[in-house]
């Protein structure tokens, strides 16, 4: 990677990690005290901006929330970069508006930035969150590129435009999401290196690890192994995990392994967690469970709440679902919909976030098998398509058609793996990759509209 972006990167973590940590106290006129202080809670950690001549993306909307009860509070906010103009100041509950201005910018370079939010050190509660943003400058509008290797587990970084991939090995490789060039490998994470997620900042990597059922806590721009996660019982493929902030504390959730905390290291539960494909809200205060491969498959759901300053997980019910073979999940960020990727039948089925029950019908085409939510809160599913045209359809939480990507000539007759599918920070690449069953294996770096 070049030294000086590495060095950059470097120092927009380091800002943001560095941040002084207020003393907390719960709120006298909370109608419930927790054992969680209250925090305030942006509802994205990170964001990725971009700017090309087809497609500039170069605005964001957040919520600024509390983590701990409703009244709201007063916050101001400020941006450390001229390019990147945000809301002065508002009341939790409300919004922040990013906008980016490319003007006097250089073409084809990272730009990156820290937005500081804070409340007043006397007002109910005093906190301050920074929120790390990235802009990339296109000269030219990216096109699909594809090319031969194997991945059995990738993931994209929220701020960053990186990609990140496994074949399975002990290395990591990390590509650009916007040129497919390689930018850095990950060497001897693990003998066998299996699922991958990013922290929601960006700031963190983690990397299944099958040999030896743990989870390595790797920094995301240099590959620097900084920790690790015992799971405490065997895991492969199909094992899944997800990062979220329940009550604000950045977390780890491995599909049959305790929660752990990402700033401490150590678990937030007592009992480990379902063992089932899993999916949850950014909030963490929701989790769901998929059985995989299974016909007919059931659907479950849970609550995540403070119990004394650790975790607390309970299943509210569970339903069985028509999908058969299910491969992949995915829930909104407000848990309102639940979004089971199935080989059968040839649609996406949408399922409430509270009652299990199922809400919406989008039509696909055979064989569902991926499931994402996008940064701007769109569903984008994927599917095992031989000899279709499109295999990524994207839709609104209204149900509404937005887009669906057309295949390349090498993966027609290929289809495409069993939750492999990513979207890049910025909702502009769609990376992806071939079964390899049917055929070569590549990976896919296309447009997303």
């Amino acid at each position: 990677m070049n030294s000086k972006i590495n060095s950059t990167l470097a120092a927009l973590f380091l800002s943001v990690t560095l941040l002084p940590t207020p003393s907390f106290a719960a709120s006298a006129s909370d109608a419930t005290a927790t054992a969680f202080p209250t925090r305030l809670y942006l509802s994205k950690a990170g964001v990725a901006l971009s700017a090309f001549p087809s497609h500039p993306n170069l605005t964001r909307t957040l919520n600024v929330m509390r983590t701990v009860g409703s009244t709201s509070v007063s916050w101001t906010a400020s941006s450390n970069q001229p390019w990147l103009k945000v809301t002065a100041s508002g009341t939790t509950s409300g919004m922040l508006t990013l906008q980016a201005n490319t003007k006097g910018l250089n073409k084809d370079q990272l730009y990156l930035a820290t937005i500081t939010v804070s409340t007043a050190a006397n007002s109910e509660f005093a906190d301050t969150q920074s929120l790390p943003v990235s802009l990339w400058i296109g000269a030219q509008s990216p096109t699909n590129v594809d090319f031969k290797r194997t991945v059995t587990a990738l993931a994209t970084n929220p701020v960053l435009p990186y990609v990140y991939v496994s074949a399975g090995g002990s290395t990591i490789d990390v590509y650009n999401v916007y040129t497919a060039k390689l930018v850095t490998s990950f060497p001897h994470i693990a003998p066998t290196v299996g699922a991958l997620t990013v922290s929601g900042d960006g700031q963190f990597l983690f990397a299944a690890d099958y040999t030896n059922y743990r989870i390595a806590k790797l920094n995301a721009v240099n590959g620097t192994k900084l920790s690790q996660f015992n799971i405490g019982q065997k895991i492969g493929p199909g094992f899944s995990m997800v990062y979220a902030r329940p009550f604000g504390i950045p977390a780890i959730y491995p599909a049959g392994g305790k929660i752990f905390s990402v700033e401490t290291n150590t678990p937030l539960t007592s009992t480990p967690l379902t063992k089932g494909f899993i999916a949850v809200t950014p909030d963490g205060r929701n989790m769901y469970s998929v059985d995989l491969g299974i016909s007919p498959g059931t659907l479950t759901g849970y609550k995540v709440t403070d119990n004394g300053g650790s975790l607390k997980v309970a299943s509210f019910g569970s339903s069985f679902i028509s999908g058969e073979n299910c491969q992949d999940l995915a829930v909104s960020d407000n848990g309102a919909h639940v979004y089971p990727a199935c080989g059968y039948p040839y649609e996406f089925d949408v399922y409430s976030g509270k009652t299990l029950l199922q809400v919406q019908t989008l039509p696909a085409a055979p064989y569902p098998n991926n499931a994402e939510i996008d940064a701007k809160g769109r569903f984008v599913g994927g599917i095992d398509g031989i000899y279709e045209a499109y295999d990524v359809f994207v839709y609104g939480q209204n149900g509404y058609a937005i887009s669906k990507v057309a295949t390349v000539p090498d993966q027609y007759a290929n289809g495409q793996n069993s939750n492999v599918l990513a979207v890049s920070g910025d909702t502009s690449r769609v990376i992806s990759a071939t079964n390899p069953v049917f055929g070569k294996p590549i990976i896919l770096f296309r447009n997303l509209q």
